[in-house]
């Protein structure tokens, strides 16, 4: 471009820091002016090779300036224009409610009688609260991929603790799904234990939202109508294991290793924030220098951005691929996955100048990425195109279909 166009931006970098490069490219879909440059925006996004760690005790402890609040929210407004990916310190939450939770879960699945998982197995649907055995998922069918195995972890899911009466989430439109509890008696203190670290990663998104408020320039308490009590939540308790089973069934016996390293394939997540705490390591997230881990620190949880608000943030934020690796022997991972209500109709944000997308209902967009979990052969005629922005990072100068 001549050097009229860049001159303005030119000044900006040199009286600002190389930090604000990365920013203001990476922001150009939401600037009239900027948008002549975003063909460079993929070059400075490609540039981060880690997973950025970030302090946001700022926002959860008494005292803070406003400057130390509003840097925390550009680390994170970084972090996720970058990355898509952060390891968060300072969150708030107890070390004994994770630890309390992780016992809990351990002792299911590893202690468990087999008739307890029974009494609560879920639905063979994506989404279906209750038991999953392992065998019943595979995950990459949200980047279109049904060729791989079904993935090896077993869980329990849970949709909407906060209100069982909310229809967010994306199996919410399920009939007659209500959360299914291991028996007190076999796991004394379960639900108890589970209540209280999933209001703790409630608190946390809570913080998330308004530090997103202030890195995406928003005012305060703009995302609060399109959450609140009816607001979508989805929780898994996920065991990811060494071996593969020989069926679905869930006293089936193990099969021998393959050279399959990968225990949870390469996907998006559907909705707003992810938050979650695991044990070992083997999470990794797609970046320039390729398949990156998401480094384990004791004391953090880690969080990531969805498919729904990356497109919310007209693809600012990145919704990045990311997998799980086998690990050495098992792997417990508390997760809970947050979008906005289900009747919500989501728009281009405010301090978006030129939006790349349509205003869409939250309940249609998470039923298109809920279609995904289904073969084509198995869909009706009306579901069996599905656009390529629901399962795949857009591209802002195409609209393919497939």
């Amino acid at each position: 471009p001549p050097r009229s166009t860049l001159f303005p931006y030119t000044t900006l970098f040199r009286s600002v820091g190389s930090s604000i490069i990365m920013q203001t490219f990476v922001r150009s879909p939401c600037s009239r002016a900027m948008t002549r440059l975003s063909s460079v925006a993929p070059l400075f996004r490609r540039r981060v090779s880690s997973i950025p760690v970030v302090d946001i005790s700022p926002w959860t402890m008494a005292g803070a300036s406003d400057s130390a609040k509003r840097l925390a929210g550009a680390q994170l407004g970084k972090a996720f224009e970058t990355a898509g990916f952060a390891v968060i310190e300072g969150h708030g939450v107890p070390a004994n409610v994770l630890e309390a939770m992780r016992l809990k879960s351990n002792h299911f699945f590893q202690y468990a009688p087999e008739h307890v998982k029974h009494a609560i197995k879920a639905a063979p649907l994506h989404g279906a609260q209750g038991y999953h055995v392992q065998g019943h998922e595979n995950v990459a069918q949200l980047l279109g991929d049904f060729s791989r195995k079904p993935d090896m972890v077993e869980r329990i899911w849970f949709r909407n603790l906060h209100n069982l009466q909310s229809k967010g989430g994306c199996g919410a439109s399920l009939p007659d799904d209500l959360p299914k509890f291991p028996n007190e008696d076999e796991v004394p203190g379960f639900r108890d234990a589970l209540e209280r670290y999933f209001d703790g990663f409630c608190d946390v998104h809570r913080t998330l939202m308004a530090m997103a408020e202030c890195a995406l320039e928003l005012p305060a308490g703009y995302f609060d109508p399109f959450y609140g009590p009816n607001m979508g939540t989805e929780t898994s308790v996920a065991n990811y294991l060494r071996q593969r089973c020989a069926s679905g069934k869930v006293d089936a016996p193990k099969l021998d290793d393959d050279d399959d390293d990968v225990a949870f394939g390469a996907h998006t997540d559907s909705g707003g924030l992810t938050i979650l705490s695991t044990d070992a390591p083997g999470l990794e997230v797609y970046l320039a220098d390729g398949w990156t881990p998401v480094p384990l620190i004791d004391g953090t949880l880690v969080v990531n951005v969805g498919r729904l608000l990356s497109r919310w943030t007209n693809d600012r934020w990145l919704a990045s691929i990311h997998r799980v690796k086998k690990p050495a022997n098992r792997r417990l991972t508390l997760v809970s996955f947050f979008s906005p209500r289900a009747d919500a109709i989501v728009g281009g944000l405010p301090t978006c100048d030129v939006p790349l997308y349509e205003p869409f209902l939250v309940k249609d967009f998470l039923h298109q990425r809920h279609l995904l979990h289904i073969p084509p052969e198995q869909r009706s005629h009306e579901e069996q195109t599905i656009r390529k922005e629901f399962w795949e990072a857009a591209d802002p100068t195409t609209r393919q279909e497939a």
